[in-house]
């Protein structure tokens, strides 16, 4: 269950949620913890139990403290996705803090839940601090075949170019996942996907690109590889017509699959 600071936070940006001069998330996080520090790891862990509670009708029944004021204007499913909402914007507003709580709570007895949780705070964020690299790498080369593995190493796949996070270990992790034929088709689109958006900085996985366009016996994949080759391969990672080059050939991509 959340803690009594984090059912107060959320309660109050409800209780004001779209009045004239309501209060920001920092306000108040500010009234409620005198450690920031301490109301990352509350409002990470709010975010992580009310995504928990989208899976689970029993957990989120359970949250009784909410019957004053929420059943009469939002059925009980939608709880969890106006939590969420709530503490990840309270954790943007605490960007530093929040950064630091995900990377310090996250080992490798994290469950694949919570490391989906973090995923998400990143995303919304745009950015990630040290630790998030080994942390991601970690979950992209993950081999199972649990569904919920594979959906967090597309997770992964899809945040490295998100949050801002290029190097050599990078590119060569996301590089032989997308050469190896015994991965999913799905993982490895994300991958080669990957890649291409992180445009000239992937060079290196050029050759196996070109590979893939040429000798995949997956015509998506096949697609997909040529985008990339020619985003990795780009003398800049900026279009001439504006946006990236990546950007350019994904809607290109889009634009053949709608028409198809």
């Amino acid at each position: 269950m959340l803690t009594n600071e984090a059912w107060e936070f959320v309660a109050k940006m409800w209780d004001d949620f779209g009045a004239d001069g309501a209060p920001s998330s920092r306000q108040v996080i500010d009234s409620i913890w005198p450690d920031l520090e301490e109301a990352a790891v509350q409002l990470l862990f709010t975010a992580h139990y009310a995504r928990l509670c989208r899976e689970n009708e029993q957990m989120c029944q359970a949250m009784s403290e909410f019957d004053d004021w929420f059943y009469g204007t939002y059925s009980p499913s939608r709880m969890p996705d106006i939590l969420v909402g709530l503490a990840m914007d309270g954790l943007c507003s605490i960007e530093s803090q929040a950064l630091r709580a995900t990377v310090n709570s996250c080992d490798e007895r994290s469950s694949i839940d919570f490391k989906g949780t973090i995923f998400e705070v990143w995303g919304r964020l745009g950015k990630a601090c040290a630790g998030a690299e080994e942390i991601l790498l970690s979950c992209l080369l993950t081999n199972g075949q649990d569904p919920e593995i594979h959906g967090l190493r597309c997770g992964a796949a899809r945040l490295f170019c998100k949050v801002g996070l290029v190097s050599d270990e990078v590119v060569d992790a996301l590089t032989v996942v997308a050469s190896c034929d015994e991965q999913p088709q799905v993982l490895r689109s994300y991958c080669i996907e990957a890649l291409m958006d992180l445009g000239p900085a992937a060079k290196a996985s050029a050759p196996v690109l070109l590979d893939l366009m040429r000798n995949s016996p997956d015509e998506e994949l096949q697609q997909f590889a040529s985008a990339a080759f020619k985003s990795v391969t780009a003398e800049s990672e900026e279009h001439a017509c504006g946006g990236t080059v990546a950007e350019h050939l994904r809607s290109l991509y889009r634009t053949e699959i709608d028409s198809s």
